[in-house]
């Protein structure tokens, strides 16, 4: 009646550099959701991904280290959906290819002894190109779709560490994130190709203790 599944294989290369570390990565993915109990009346959707990354941080002084990185992933989505060709739902579903890149960098800097902050910035592209014959442009049954789109998300951070007493410290957080249009639910292959509607995008923030207890336990409490 229902099968979901995912699979990922990630490959690591990690280098000490005099001043800090650098990773090289790559990570191929395979995943697949299918939903009916017959060859004519079924729906599958499917992706294939492959990704590479590169991210280290240097220390720049005593008081400041540099944390950067680099990462880039292209999606394959296609959908079966048996004898039926189902307009609405290869609207929604359309066999495409997505490509996502992305830069961000941060400094950890302490400003005293007591006060720690971490700006930061982190920019993406998004881009999804319908495979041929997928959906004719304009006449998809959920209204007009173009045959590729573009989006680009600019999304800063920051973070403050703020030792109050010697056994409290205060947590600050606040960043902008986006991502492409989702499902509440995520389900394996199973990611909407709508991005000429544009992103999605969050504003995300919380405040939190970090507290030394006796023994070398801590106690964290957080809202976000």
């Amino acid at each position: 009646i229902f099968k979901t599944e995912f699979h990922r294989l990630d490959m690591r290369y990690d280098h000490d550099t005099p001043r800090g570390h650098l990773r090289v990565a790559a990570t191929l993915g395979v995943e697949n959701s299918i939903a009916g109990s017959s060859v004519t009346q079924h729906t599958g959707v499917a992706a294939s991904s492959v990704g590479v990354r590169a991210e280290g941080e240097e220390r720049l002084s005593p008081e400041m280290k540099l944390r950067y990185g680099a990462d880039t992933v292209l999606y394959h989505y296609s959908i079966d959906t048996g004898t039926d060709p189902a307009a609405e739902l290869r609207a929604l579903y359309p066999e495409r290819n997505d490509v996502m890149i992305g830069a961000y960098g941060d400094v950890i800097w302490k400003a005293s002894p007591r006060v720690e902050v971490v700006p930061g910035l982190r920019t993406d592209v998004f881009t999804s190109r319908l495979a041929p014959g997928a959906i004719p442009a304009g006449q998809s049954a959920l209204g007009s779709m173009s045959s590729a789109t573009a989006s680009v998300g600019l999304e800063p951070r920051l973070a403050t560490r703020v030792a109050a007493t010697s056994k409290v410290t205060w947590i600050s957080t606040f960043g902008v994130a986006h991502q492409p249009p989702s499902l509440f639910v995520p389900i394996p292959g199973l990611t909407l190709g709508r991005l000429d509607t544009g992103l999605q995008t969050s504003l995300q923030a919380s405040q939190g203790a970090e507290i030394d207890l006796p023994l070398d336990f801590k106690l964290t409490s957080t809202v976000f």
